[in-house]
């Protein structure tokens, strides 16, 4: 282990400047997309409620609270502060974060000890679906979580063989003749190298329509769980995110025979 454990301190400055990042993008994206509704890009496209204690679940949750009296108030008075400062994003950051600040400190320990992520993680540090989607027949959908906090998967190179050697028998296993994923990752060099030349062959075009979900956000959290400031500091400066999703998937035969050579 290279790197220490974040603290619950590192974490809440972690959510502190996520919602910022986010409260930024928030406003930059409606200047530049006027005709969507300010309700609708709050809560698809950042991930602010489930950081706050509006959200009663884990990461993840799996109830709708968007109809709650509680989220209602809060969606309402944010958009009342973004009106009044439509013009002047710096400040609609400054003061909404100081609205929203009340909100993530009360969740704060509640989503430091949270572990619900880590649900069906079952091959390293994947978590692994059965060949149901019907526009993907025969192909085991594959989702990342960071098992090796403080550290990367991606720095161990005997791990991230055997996880993925491991979805190779448990996506054969469930009948399938392919694996896929979607993520931001498949921009990424040092992920790349861990899989054949059909998977990038078969990767779709990048996905630039930007939703809340960690396809897209998961990239401003580093190894340790603390925000990346790096890639924080490029969407700022650019106004756009360093890397986007994008789909690929290759056969299970061919990504076996690429890890015998690695």
């Amino acid at each position: 282990m290279k790197n220490l454990p974040a603290t619950i301190d590192e974490h809440r400055d972690y959510l502190y400047e996520a919602v910022r990042l986010k409260l930024f993008f928030l406003h930059k994206f409606l200047e530049e997309n006027p005709a969507e509704e300010f309700s609708f890009a709050l809560r698809n496209r950042v991930d602010i409620f489930r950081k706050t204690s509006l959200n009663p679940e884990g990461l993840n949750p799996a109830g709708d609270y968007f109809e709650t009296p509680g989220y209602l108030e809060f969606e309402e008075i944010l958009f009342t502060l973004y009106k009044f400062y439509q013009h002047d994003r710096e400040e609609f950051e400054r003061i909404g974060f100081n609205f929203v600040r009340p909100y993530i400190d009360a969740r704060v320990e509640r989503d430091f000890y949270d572990r619900s992520a880590l649900a069906g993680v079952c091959c390293g540090f994947l978590r692994v679906m059965r060949p149901t989607v019907p526009e993907k027949p025969g192909v085991s959908v594959f989702h990342m979580v960071n098992t090796r906090k403080p550290d990367s998967f991606l720095d161990d190179p005997e791990f991230m063989k055997e996880s993925l050697l491991a979805l190779c028998d448990l996506a054969e296993s469930y009948g399938a003749v392919e694996v896929g994923t979607n993520s931001w990752l498949n921009q990424v060099p040092a992920w790349l190298h861990y899989f054949p030349d059909s998977f990038l062959a078969n990767r779709e075009a990048a996905n630039t329509d930007v939703r809340w979900h960690y396809g897209f956000w998961g990239q401003f959290i580093n190894a340790r769980g603390c925000f990346n400031k790096k890639a924080g500091d490029f969407l700022r400066k650019n106004g756009k995110f360093p890397c986007y999703p994008s789909y690929a998937h290759c056969p299970v035969s061919d990504l076996r025979e690429h890890l015998k050579h690695l």
